[in-house]
């Protein structure tokens, strides 16, 4: 990422919305940013407590969560994780939906179907809300359908990210590996409707 277009975030837990912050330096697997913490819960700023660093341009973002070591009155030293998630910005349209959706691990075929909504949806992949919390495959078939229509869509899909959703519910993003060329036009259909909207 260009340091020039770049734009940094940390996100805190139990805090809503993401506190702009801006680079201060960066060495030995540490990372200082500048940010206005007044507003941000003493409790969340002790060493040991983990935020998120965020970073993200127009076409990519990156997020680690990483551990706080030291604060001061306007800024947060951070140990940088060994493993970080980079994901490019959406690139298609998306719709909002509310239907029942089925997911099978295709790397383990006797792990039972797991339930839940789908919420929104693009020829990309759909965020969904499960109604578990349990441990998802990498893998998945996605097997749901649109607006009372007879033949249900299906695809593979790969687990992009996850999250608990009010403490007993999963959010959970998947990004689709394959799908039937007519399943992908009936989506292409509606992302196109709500385009011109």
């Amino acid at each position: 990422m260009k340091a020039s277009n770049t734009r940094v975030e940390i996100l805190f837990p139990s805090i809503g919305q993401p506190a702009p912050a801006a680079m201060a330096g960066m060495r030995d697997g540490f990372v200082t940013v500048k940010l206005a913490l007044e507003l941000i819960p003493q409790r969340l700023l002790q060493s040991g407590q983990f935020a998120v660093l965020r970073m993200h341009n127009e076409s990519a973002q990156l997020e680690m969560k990483s551990e706080i070591v030291e604060c001061g009155t306007n800024w947060l030293k951070l140990r940088m994780p060994q493993e970080a998630v980079m994901t490019k910005k959406r690139s298609h349209t998306r719709i909002q939906l509310n239907a029942p959706v089925q997911l099978r691990s295709l790397d383990e075929p006797e792990m039972d179907p797991i339930d839940g909504v789908v919420i929104d949806l693009s020829m990309g992949g759909m965020q969904l809300i499960l109604h578990s919390r349990q441990t998802l495959p990498e893998r998945v078939s996605v097997e749901f359908e649109m607006f009372e229509e007879d033949v249900p869509i299906k695809a593979t899909a790969r687990v992009a990210w996850s999250k608990v959703f009010k403490e007993s519910y999963l959010r959970v993003g998947l990004q689709f590996l394959e799908m039937p060329r007519i399943d992908l036009l009936r989506i292409k259909r509606l992302t196109d409707l709500q385009g011109m909207m």
